[in-house]
């Protein structure tokens, strides 16, 4: 990476930004939501669309940064597949003995064997670790950069049309339509599994060639009012769509969008700050290093003190307000305990 790129402002933003989703994205919905009534229920809705953006901001920027280097395979390897691995081999481990530990504070029988160890790892199978579900995913797609990254450089407007249709057509429409089938004539249309597009529909290839495809290969200063204007009035109607989807909002219909949306909005708003000395700027440059670290971590703090702090609160607390509190609280011990765990050279490789 070009010291040029390493000053860009905008990609911390995100980074930031993205994580700070990702905790609210990891509360209860409950408690992330009040279920007001009309019409701060909007409010409760466009939380959601917005939160769902989370990871895809991510997977995204994994593709702007990563899809453009050069790495020989025991590169790949050591800096990347077995970095990743390592991590959730440690915070699995340590959600595996945590969960020990309040089984047996319950009066139930711990399972502790190595067994049990490897079909959870494997699976993903235990409590806690659910929102860990994104360094496998992590993992699929950094096996596989050496046959992406080719498909990346070579992806015109062309191929990028041809992944979002496919994308539109078996998120969207397709899903639409089995609706509106189903409660009219009781049936829906079905495809078989092996007609299969995964760099379309999996979203760690996905976005990450869409990452790419956006920063690298669409000229930000072309973009206009006028497209952002577009975008998004198409953001509005996906909520629209989305929220009426026979009143069980799907949220995540159009994710793509609303990622696409956010990522440009804030490359257009930032992209030449990157000599930006600004106390924000300088905040953000802090903070974005540590990210990995704090959504790491966001999972230990609930399971070590987020009910001491839900009863704090009692029946009565403002769901968003309560929810914005847990966000500071967890982001700022994430931070502060990332911090000091990169000042040791061995765990400054892994976060």
């Amino acid at each position: 990476m070009s010291n040029e790129r390493k000053r860009l402002l905008y990609p911390d933003i995100l980074r930031v930004a993205a994580t700070m989703l990702v905790i609210l994205n990891h509360l209860p919905s409950v408690d992330l939501h009040s279920y007001h009534a009309f019409p701060l229920s909007l409010f409760d809705g466009l939380l959601s669309f917005v939160i769902i953006t989370d990871v895809p901001i991510f997977f995204m920027l994994t593709g702007m940064l990563l899809l453009d280097k050069e790495e020989s395979m025991s590169e790949l390897f050591i800096k990347r597949i077995l970095r990743i691995a390592a991590v959730l081999f440690v915070v699995f481990t340590g959600m595996y003995f945590i969960n020990a530990l309040v089984a047996v504070k319950h009066g139930f029988e711990a399972d502790i064997s190595w067994w049990g160890y490897l079909k959870a790892l494997f699976a993903n199978g235990l409590d806690g670790t659910e929102f860990y579900w994104f360094l496998y995913a992590y993992l699929s797609l950094m096996f596989l950069l050496p046959f992406i990254r080719p498909a990346a450089k070579h992806m015109g407007k062309q191929e990028f049309i041809l992944l979002l249709v496919i994308r539109i057509f078996f998120e969207n429409l397709v899903p639409l339509f089995n609706h509106i089938f189903e409660e009219a004539f009781n049936d829906t249309l079905g495809f078989t599994g092996d007609l299969s597009f995964p760099l379309s529909l999996f979203d760690a290839f996905f976005f990450s060639l869409c990452g790419y495809y956006l920063d690298r290969k669409v000229d930000i200063d072309s973009l206009k009012a006028k497209h952002f204007v577009l975008l998004y009035a198409g953001c509005v109607a996906g909520m629209l769509i989305s929220g009426l989807y026979f009143l069980r909002p799907h949220w995540q219909m159009y994710s793509w969008l609303y990622t696409f949306t956010i990522f440009l909005t804030v490359k257009k708003l930032t992209m030449h700050r990157d000599k930006d000395d600004s106390v924000f700027a300088k905040c953000v440059r802090f903070i974005a290093p540590l990210t990995f670290g704090i959504y790491l971590l966001d999972p230990f703090f609930k399971r070590a003190f987020y009910a001491p702090y839900t009863d704090l609160f009692g029946d009565s607390y403002a769901n968003i307000l309560f929810s914005l509190g847990w966000l500071v609280l967890s982001f700022t011990l994430g931070s502060v305990i990332t911090f000091v765990l990169k000042r040791i050279p061995l765990v400054k490789k892994f976060l």
